[in-house]
């Protein structure tokens, strides 16, 4: 069910695709949600982390 929370990769996705400009570094973005998701105890929610499209999609 819904958390009330929204991943910042899938945000930051949904905004490339509508043309929108973040600001944010793509490739550093997917860096920072890797290395959050092998935190121990982490449960990652972000769909775009795994997506192979949006990796290339930098």
């Amino acid at each position: 069910g819904a958390t009330g929370n929204v991943a910042t990769e899938d945000v930051v996705w949904m905004f490339r695709r509508m043309g929108v400009e973040t600001g944010v570094a793509w490739n550093s973005l997917l860096v920072a949600a890797d290395m959050a998701a092998g935190i121990k105890g982490a449960i990652p929610g972000g769909r775009m982390r795994g997506v192979r499209a949006a990796r290339l999609a930098a």
